[in-house]
């Protein structure tokens, strides 16, 4: 999962042990095609390239989608907290 700062690889990777690694993420459009890269050492190891065809637009709360992500770790507890 590429990450442009040490920030967000820290509380990823750290708290959460999320695979984050160091990479540069880029965006560029140009009129109505629109580029994206992932590289990391210099190295692009994603691209992406898409053309806008039409004009579609955003409103209100359909656009608006929910997601959660669920995160939980081991932790140690002392025999006070344990049943039985």
């Amino acid at each position: 999962m590429p990450m442009s700062t040490d920030v967000a690889i820290i509380f990823g990777r750290e708290l959460f042990g999320e695979p984050k690694k160091q990479g540069r993420v880029q965006f560029k459009s140009d009129g109505d095609v629109v580029r994206g890269t992932v590289a990391r050492f210099g190295i692009p190891y994603i691209q992406l390239e898409g053309r806008f065809t039409e004009n579609v637009p955003v409103t209100g709360p359909e656009c608006v989608t929910n997601s959660y992500t669920s995160m939980s770790s081991c932790a140690p507890f002392s025999r006070e907290h344990l049943d039985g």
